[in-house]
């Protein structure tokens, strides 16, 4: 975990994304100590329930896309 750490701080990381089937423990506490923001939840190996945001694989790729473009310019911004 401290060499992620590491690397996290070496590359400059500023953001990192749970994965929709995951634990985000883990995922939240490394962010924490590496200094950087759970910047929201991709979906990939499987869609969200039909009232969610990646109901379709349509939606899916939006919501994916829009999340990562979002949190690229609000750390450049």
């Amino acid at each position: 975990m401290a060499q992620l750490i590491r690397k996290i701080r070496a590359e400059g990381i500023t953001a990192v994304f749970v994965e929709n089937l995951s634990n985000p423990v883990v995922l939240q506490r490394l962010a924490a100590d590496a200094g950087v923001r759970v910047r929201g939840q991709l979906y990939s190996d499987a869609l969200s329930a039909p009232d969610g945001p990646a109901s379709t694989y349509e939606t899916m790729f939006r919501h994916n896309v829009e999340l990562l473009v979002r949190a690229m310019h609000s750390e450049s911004a």
